[in-house]
């Protein structure tokens, strides 16, 4: 292994937990190893060959294939460490447990994504990577357990590295978790990129508190900190596909006509007042029809071969006077 850089002991901002960063010092030797490297990020996986992610078969690919890897890392109840992204398995083994609360011993009864491989352990990662590539370990911490964890990753480094590549691991920074109030802030700013964006075309957004919250939401309620936000902005607020619902909402608000219960709307707005077909169509008006709506107003724009449900009715216009004209 040319080089271990412990980047961190938790995500910053994962919910429930602490960071805590092991940062060497800057322009030392040995920094030159990292680069002009390509890394896979928790090792070579490949679902379709049923090779999972973070386990000994994913990494062992990565070093074949002359790749670094990036790995994350927990500790367990017997002071071990293993090698799992999350703290819960429910995504990854499918099962109702906590990597903290388990021993060394029960990891070969957590089979990754129902494959052959489990739950591997740090130590055997290192083996893989003993003379190999670089590996990058990202060390997750788990109620206030920042101080155990560091103890834990030194005692396994002691017996692999020279003093002198220890010694540059001088410093540990303790952060605490993203709190409900921060993510809010968050979700704001991110409200405030698109606020200078729309401001250039001319449009004002002004966005309630309520909103904010709701874009919030989603960070609060996984291990992922504030990444879920910006997709939720992402879904909510900048979706070009939702322009054509937006407008004929405003337009219902104007006119004091209600827009039909049973009517959904999918089309991107040009500046002209065009509609422009959305990707994926077939796809969203498959999710139109789940979700119980038996009309959906699209471009006439919208091209190629669509998969309609059965019993939804298609609305086809070309700009928004002929929306505006058939439902207004």
């Amino acid at each position: 292994m040319k080089a271990i850089t412990a980047i961190s002991l938790a995500a910053l901002g994962t919910a429930g937990a602490w960071c805590a960063l092991l940062r060497p010092r800057r322009n030392q030797p040995g920094w030159d190893k990292l680069e002009g490297v390509k890394y896979a990020h928790r090792g070579l996986h490949n679902a379709d060959k049923g090779i999972p992610e973070n386990s000994l078969a994913a990494f062992r690919l990565a070093v074949e294939g002359g790749f670094g890897a990036e790995l994350d890392g927990h500790l367990m109840a017997d002071g071990k460490l293993a090698v799992v992204h999350d703290s819960s398995l429910r995504r990854v083994c499918g099962r109702e447990a906590v990597i903290e609360d388990l021993r060394s011993e029960d990891l070969p009864g957590y089979p990754l994504y129902d494959t052959q491989e489990h739950i591997p352990l740090l130590r055997d990662v290192l083996e893989v990577f003993e003379g190999g590539t670089p590996l990058v370990i990202e060390l997750k911490s788990v109620k206030g357990n920042a101080a155990a964890l560091t103890d834990a990753v030194m005692a396994e480094l002691k017996g692999r590295f020279k003093p002198e590549f220890l010694n540059r691991l001088d410093e540990v920074i303790l952060f605490d978790r993203l709190e409900r109030r921060d993510l809010e802030r968050i979700a704001l700013r991110m409200l405030g990129g698109v606020r200078e964006r729309l401001s250039g075309l001319g449009v004002d957004l002004d966005a309630r508190w309520e909103a904010v919250t709701l874009l919030a939401d989603p960070g609060a309620e996984t291990e992922q900190g504030a990444r879920p936000i910006r997709r939720a902005v992402r879904r909510r607020v900048e979706e070009p596909a939702a322009d054509l619902a937006a407008v004929l909402s405003l337009a219902s608000s104007f006119r004091d006509r209600p827009v039909p219960n049973d009517l959904a709307a999918i089309g991107e707005v040009g500046l002209t007042g065009e509609l422009r077909a959305a990707s994926a169509l077939s796809q969203r008006l498959a999710e139109v029809k789940r979700l119980g709506f038996t009309k959906c107003m699209i471009p006439k724009r919208a091209q190629g071969k669509l998969a309609v449900p059965e019993g939804l009715e298609l609305i086809r216009v070309a700009n928004i006077r002929e929306a505006m004209a058939a439902l207004l």
